[in-house]
């Protein structure tokens, strides 16, 4: 079970979204407000109990919600040219990270009971993979980050 709470974690990046047309940031502004969004979701996603049934359903619902507000506040960054194209690799892979991670959750919900969760939670290897992808932006992101001097903490899982 730490797997998938780790796997979940992942997923907190999921789906950086496209720029909306917003003011173009900084490099140092849309790194300061790709960390603050990072915090923000990892302060709304609950630890879960994964001996009852209803705190699991629970917790994945407001993750699955934390995701989404996270992907909506991604989508209003405009980022800086010199990392448009990571931006949009981003994007790309963590979409494919949400995806998988709707189905995931859709699955947790629809179980009766905590056996039955133990065999949804053994068959995650889309989820772990569109979650390793996006880990891999993320880093990718962290690296960026230090390249031009700044010091970020993404929580790329």
């Amino acid at each position: 079970m730490g797997r998938l709470v780790a796997i979940v974690a992942c997923a907190t990046f999921v789906a950086v979204g496209c720029s909306s047309g917003g003011e173009q940031l900084t490099v140092e502004e849309y790194f300061a407000q790709l960390e603050t969004i990072s915090i923000e979701f990892d302060e709304a996603v609950p630890d879960i109990d994964f001996n009852d049934l209803d705190a699991v359903q629970a917790g994945f619902r407001t993750g699955r919600d934390a995701n989404k507000d996270f992907v909506s506040a991604l989508k209003s960054l405009s980022p800086p040219d010199e990392l448009s194209d990571l931006h949009d690799q981003t994007v790309s892979d963590g979409e494919a990270a949400l995806d998988d991670l709707n189905e995931f959750v859709d699955r947790v919900l629809d179980a009766g009971s905590v056996d039955e969760l133990e065999s949804i939670f053994t068959d995650i290897d889309a989820l772990s993979a569109s979650s390793d992808t996006f880990t891999d932006r993320c880093l990718d992101l962290e690296e960026a980050a230090s390249g031009a001097g700044i010091e970020i903490e993404l929580r790329c899982g």
